[in-house]
C-alpha cells in the first residue's frame, strides 16, 4: 500500500470518528495553495 493510500486512509478515519462524535468539518479549495508548503515555501507548483 502506498504512502498515499495508507494517508487517505488515515484521513477517512478521523473523518468517521468525528462524525460519530458530532464533530464535522469541511475544508474547500479557498485559501489553498498549489504550491510546495516544505523547504521555506520554494515556490515550486505541485500537482493536485
Amino acid at each position: 500500500m502506498s504512502k498515499q493510500n495508507r494517508l487517505m486512509l488515515f484521513a477517512r478515519e478521523i473523518y468517521e470518528v468525528a462524525e460519530e462524535h458530532g464533530i464535522s468539518f469541511f475544508i474547500g479549495e479557498e485559501k489553498t495553495s498549489s504550491k510546495c508548503p516544505m523547504h521555506d515555501g520554494c515556490g515550486k507548483r505541485i500537482k493536485g
